[in-house]
């Protein structure tokens, strides 16, 4: 019954421990794609060939948040919060998203 999860994706909370491993080992054989999640990345580590990864960006300009983006005054606010004083585009998270998914950012 190999591939019953081929072109679905899955989400394992606590892949870490517990029974997380194992689900994502059985998903993973099953072709799912998985994502691992766990409070301490350092778990994850115990999940043969999983890369763990997180991006953390702040605010981005998207629909999501345009009503606040839209009025000077909240954008301003907004802007002065950020390290680098703008706030984040969508396709800025999407390229530091594609490195750390590739071989590039493997620590190997």
């Amino acid at each position: 019954m190999a591939d019953r999860l081929r072109d679905k994706v899955a989400l394992i909370t606590g892949a870490g421990s517990g029974i997380g491993p194992a689900t994502a080992v059985l998903f993973a054989q099953e072709g799912a794609k998985i994502a691992l999640a766990d409070l301490r990345s350092a778990d994850l580590d115990t999940v043969e060939g999983v890369r763990v990864n997180a991006l953390c960006p702040g605010f981005v300009f998207t629909n999501l948040t345009k009503a606040l983006t839209d009025q000077p005054e909240s954008r301003r606010f907004l802007e002065e919060k950020h390290p680098m004083g703008r706030l984040g585009q969508a396709d800025e998270i999407a390229r530091a998203a594609l490195f750390l998914a590739s071989d590039d950012a493997s620590r190997s």
